[in-house]
């Protein structure tokens, strides 16, 4: 998609609506459950649980979105091992010609982070993702909304 992504809408609402544009109210807001792949590791299984929760309230995922769902807990499982070796043992370890190296951990958290970057905006985890994911719901009146579509003061006499 070209261009700049959008603003959320509920941080365009936050900031008063600066550009004075239409909002949108057809923002996600349910999600049918999905189960997660046996193959997947504890710490990715965490990480399942704590998204489908998340993306049930927004109504992100769906079943078809499973294989990109388990894509993305593993990868925050990766990066997260990844990073306990880098804190463990440093970004330059000796390599086995007694010679300084780059840590093999980098390159595994470097990936797993474009991995989790890329699934996330596929899921609808970032909020600019989120506010291009039209739910297809009917924005809510107002009270005042209703009285006005129902004629207004000439209709209340």
């Amino acid at each position: 998609m070209a261009g700049r992504r959008p603003k959320p809408t509920a941080l365009k609402r936050a900031q008063g609506n600066p550009g004075k544009g239409k909002l949108r109210d057809d923002e996600p807001t349910a999600t049918p459950r999905t189960t997660a792949p046996r193959w997947m590791s504890k710490g990715a299984r965490n990480e399942w649980v704590r998204t489908t929760k998340a993306a049930k309230e927004l109504g992100t995922l769906t079943k078809l979105d499973r294989a990109v769902h388990a894509l993305h807990c593993q990868a925050c499982d990766d990066y997260a091992q990844a990073a306990l070796l880098i804190q463990e043992h440093g970004y330059i370890i000796l390599g086995c010609h007694g010679t300084m190296v780059k840590n093999p951990a980098v390159d595994v958290a470097n990936q797993a982070a474009s991995i989790i970057r890329q699934t996330a905006i596929e899921l609808g985890f970032t909020p600019a993702a989120r506010s291009r994911i039209p739910n297809g719901a009917k924005p809510k009146q107002t009270d005042f909304e209703k009285f006005m579509n129902q004629g207004g003061i000439k209709a209340a006499k």
